[in-house]
């Protein structure tokens, strides 16, 4: 029974996805004793002053539990005072509640880290530590735009082949939001540093890893087509006007437990190297008539031609070797070629 117990509470905290994910706890607090069932819905109580603090406070939940009985939970819907030391408390649903039962507070909670804490003290028999925050006042930030909510877009490859992935680290998933539903996740990042130039350096995600982490794909590193990544903004009331704080590619990913700590950096600033930033990839894209790496043929690519100009970074160059080639083949871009068998890179 007790490993039962164990089992179920890491399947509960397993299944919970995203960051704001929230659920309901009962906690150690008894918020009155039960004097007298009236009802199915109301029950009499010890008066405890909660005529006033129900007036002050009036969502109020409470889990009733009894030895051999499951556990159920109800919303206070009033409380009045009945003159004889005693409360009349009703509650939304049935309940149907008597003295034989016991009342506790329940608080509608998330979990405050990823990290989980557990000491197994005998043979099946384990204490398990988790901390939680209490969420109602954080939720109502949100849902009333003083907040903002994350949105994240991952994405491989171009064109017909571009495989995306959309996330939010809001507690539930954001449907049509510019066509797309954003689904939650355990998700997160940090701050976004800057240079003094004020080009945009790099960023940490930090996310749960799953098998359908694009994340996880790129741990370790393999293939030749980087991780794009775009971190946005919006109000939950409104999630279509979206702010974009970063974008750009991941460059690394290390694995601590459960959870993939991602390096992101932008494409036109952040770590610069002697060759082009090629971050998921084989040597191939800089080295490759090198035997043993692509195994291209050099003599079916190469060209023989002629310098004929220098302009500063442009070079012109000519020879019959260059007849017929196509517009932007001797450079990355602003390449030319025509019947003169000449071209022009830079």
């Amino acid at each position: 029974m007790i490993t039962a117990a164990i089992d179920e509470l890491d399947a509960f905290t397993k299944a919970l996805g995203g960051r704001l994910i929230g659920f309901w706890l009962p906690t150690p607090v008894s918020p009155f004793r039960i004097v007298a069932g009236v009802s199915a819905t109301a029950c009499d109580v010890a008066a405890a002053g909660l005529a006033v603090t129900w007036a002050d406070h009036p969502a109020s939940f409470v889990w009733f539990t009894r030895a051999g009985q499951a556990g159920k939970g109800a919303m206070i819907t009033g409380v009045i005072e009945n003159g004889d030391g005693t409360e009349r408390v009703t509650f939304e649903e049935s309940v149907s509640v008597d003295a034989t039962w016991q009342a506790w507070t329940l608080a509608y909670v998330r979990l405050a880290e990823d990290t989980e804490r557990g000491e197994f003290t005998a043979e099946g028999r384990q204490v398990r530590l988790l901390k939680v925050t209490e969420l109602p006042a954080e939720y109502a930030e949100i849902e009333a735009g003083t907040r903002p909510v994350f949105l994240y877009h991952l994405w491989f490859g171009e064109g017909a082949e571009r495989v995306e992935w959309f996330w939010t680290s809001f507690a539930w998933d954001l449907e049509d939001v510019n066509e797309q539903t954003y689904l939650a996740r355990r998700i997160n990042h940090g701050t976004i540093g800057y240079d003094t130039t004020g080009v945009r350096q790099g960023v940490e995600i930090e996310v749960e890893r799953l098998e359908d982490s694009p994340f996880g794909l790129a741990f370790p590193p393999h293939g030749c087509q980087p991780l794009n990544v775009e971190i946005a903004t919006a109000d939950y009331s409104n999630p279509t006007a979206q702010v974009v704080l970063f974008s750009g590619v991941v460059t690394s990913v290390q694995a601590e437990g459960r959870k993939l700590r991602a390096r992101c950096v932008t494409l036109w600033g952040g770590d610069q190297t002697r060759v082009p930033a090629f971050y998921f990839s084989t040597r191939c894209q800089y080295r490759v008539f090198e035997p043993g790496t692509c195994g291209l043929d050099r003599a079916e690519w190469e060209k023989v031609a002629t310098v004929t100009g220098l302009a500063g970074r442009d070079v012109t160059v000519a020879g019959p070797a260059l007849s017929g080639v196509i517009a932007n083949w001797l450079q990355r871009a602003g390449s030319r070629s025509g019947p003169e068998s000449a071209a022009r890179f830079g």
